[in-house]
């Protein structure tokens, strides 16, 4: 982000949104709140946590829509962007892997009560639907980019 400050390139940009919109938020961030989901809610307990949680989980969804919004409007205007964005996904899904095995390491449930494999293969899941949402834009001219819906773009 601090390189923003100095460098507004499309590549840039590109890479910013693909770091926070589409890796902190659209895969850590949305696999955190999904175990968190899941154990609250087979648990049956803290209604009102589980509801706070389901809010975080729809703001969340916005600002990944907004970033999908914006890297989807860049490859179009830009299509050499679409693989500096997927170079830097798969970069990154390693360190995503990771930070799960690491977070489930030497136990059948996460921290939070989940099945560690469920937790996996939702993060793979996001990762995918991430790219998949991208590579939409791909070819694409920009006024069929303003047509998406909400959904289209990963908002709940």
């Amino acid at each position: 982000m601090e390189r923003l400050v100095t460098d507004q390139s499309p590549e840039a940009i590109a890479e910013a949104s693909v770091v926070y919109n589409m890796f902190v938020e659209g895969v850590l961030a949305e696999t955190g709140y999904f175990s968190f989901y899941q154990a609250l809610e087979t648990a049956g307990i803290m209604p009102g946590l589980l509801e706070g949680i389901g809010n975080l989980k729809k703001d969340e969804s916005r600002h990944i829509g907004y970033g999908t919004f914006l890297l989807q409007r860049l490859i179009c205007e830009h299509p050499h962007l679409f693989d500096f964005v997927a170079a830097k996904m798969q970069e990154l899904t390693p360190l995503s892997l990771r930070l799960n095995e690491e977070g489930i390491a030497g136990r059948e449930v996460s921290a939070f009560g989940g099945d560690s494999v469920e937790v996996m293969n939702f993060t793979l899941k996001q990762l995918s639907v991430r790219m998949d949402i991208l590579a939409r834009a791909r070819g694409k001219k920009i006024e069929e980019i303003y047509r998406f819906s909400d959904s289209e773009l990963g908002v709940l």
